[in-house]
């Protein structure tokens, strides 16, 4: 049985704003860098991953100053055998943080996160134990001084079923704390794929990108007592094997929120995407409300790429979203009206390019939403961009502006939950990060 809670409004459509006024690249950005396949803001600063650079990968600090946003430092690796440096990427107040899952070794692929201080003090983080595919740095998220990384390729539950590690800042070290090891997972599962972090919550998902028999799962870990506790197994009631459940997440106070790019969405269509929204309420987590790409949108737009919520917006990506171009890719605007989160508007660009991925990466700012373009094909080369939007006053009405940054997607579907009692952002060419 399929649920569409959000649609009443969708019904109507919802404006599409093409009103950009500039997008912006890092300086030497070349075709197939993939700059804007990972972001992340606080405040007045974003660091952008663009993993295809060089041969390692590269990130890049941006600080907003008179409005516009200005280039003030690009990361390299410092370890020699780091690749797809700029796959994951995390910022906070004191802390910018950068994933390379990746590497050049004699163990393939172990993964390594590495965090720098703003007076550029950088800090290499690594578990206490790993092994080969770990791909550790999957994803990043950091809340003041309590950093989550995503290993999908751990094997403490079968090959590849992954896991998280929770470290938190003492003195001049980055310590780690726990490995999150979610209940029901098993082979494949690649928990650790996406991750979030909210105060106290922590959100990750598994989505069987390696093959594995389900159509994807999301659990949220809370800290009890000072240790971090699974709360909740999200999944679906009838996944399917393309759904890729989990591929994006996001948490804050109130909701938790699951990307699904790979679902069949509102028209039973392969690729169509939805999101899922679950709430917290007195008897734990609990399914609150679906939502899908607008009506009279084209099919298959991997809706659900990407997710981004605050008190009041959540913003979806959309990198295959074809109206304005093949792959071009284009976002989605929804505002929480009561209780239920209504479509506000389309996002998309004046001169949309076909294969652009619009969408691929998206992050809500105090006053602006950002969007990543990382324009992913080989056959129509062309350079990755970030695109920001200005967020509406609280009771305006719906009218963006955008200001620099590139697009996000969204996904639909039924869904269950289950609650759990137990202790508990890589970007590949592949639409679902494999």
């Amino acid at each position: 049985m399929m649920n569409y809670k959000s649609a009443t409004r969708a019904e109507s459509g919802a404006p599409v704003l093409r009103n950009e006024i500039a997008s912006f690249t890092a300086g030497g950005i070349q075709p197939q860098d993939w700059f804007g396949s990972s972001i992340s803001g606080f405040a007045d600063r974003l660091v952008v991953g663009a993993y295809g650079k060089g041969d390692a990968g590269a990130a890049y600090l941006f600080e907003r100053s008179d409005g516009q946003w200005i280039e003030t430092r690009q990361f390299l690796p410092s370890d020699p055998n780091v690749i797809s440096f700029g796959g994951s990427v995390a910022i906070s107040s004191e802390w910018t943080v950068i994933g390379a899952p990746d590497a050049r070794s004699q163990r393939p692929y172990p993964g390594t996160v590495f965090t720098y201080a703003q007076d550029g003090q950088e800090s290499i983080v690594r578990p206490a134990s790993q092994q080969d595919v770990d791909r550790f740095g999957s994803g990043v998220a950091i809340d003041q001084s309590t950093l989550v990384v995503g290993a999908r390729g751990t094997d403490r539950r079968g090959n590849q079923s992954g896991s998280a590690y929770v470290f938190e800042r003492q003195g001049e070290q980055w310590v780690e704390v726990t490995e999150l090891l979610p209940s029901l997972t098993n082979r494949d599962s690649n928990f650790g794929v996406s991750i979030d972090i909210s105060g106290e919550r922590i959100i990750g998902g598994a989505t069987y990108l390696s093959g594995g028999v389900g159509g994807g799962q999301a659990f949220v870990f809370e800290k009890v007592d000072g240790e971090w506790v699974e709360q909740a197994e999200l999944s679906l009631i009838t996944p399917g094997f393309t759904d890729a459940y989990g591929r994006s997440v996001a948490i804050n106070d109130r909701f938790a929120v699951v990307g699904a790019p790979g679902n069949l969405g509102r028209r039973n269509d392969y690729l169509d995407g939805a999101v899922f929204i679950y709430e917290k309420g007195e008897s734990g987590w609990e399914y609150h409300q679906t939502l899908t790409p607008f009506p009279g949108v084209g099919a298959r737009s991997q809706f659900g790429t990407s997710v981004a919520i605050d008190d009041q917006w959540l913003l979806v990506g959309a990198r295959a979203n074809k109206d304005e171009g093949v792959n071009s890719g284009s976002g989605y605007l929804f505002r929480l009206d009561g209780d239920s989160w209504e479509p506000s508007a389309r996002l998309t660009t004046h001169m949309p390019l076909n294969a652009q991925a619009l969408g691929v990466s998206a992050y809500i700012g105090d006053d602006f939403l950002m969007l990543g373009a990382p324009s992913l094909s080989t056959a129509v080369p062309s350079v990755g961009y970030v695109q920001v939007f200005a967020v509406p006053e609280p009771g305006a009405s719906v009218h963006l502006i955008l200001l620099s940054l590139a697009s996000f997607f969204y996904c639909h579907r039924n869904a269950r939950m289950e609650k759990t009692h137990k202790t508990l952002s890589s970007l590949d060419t592949n639409p679902f990060g494999g």
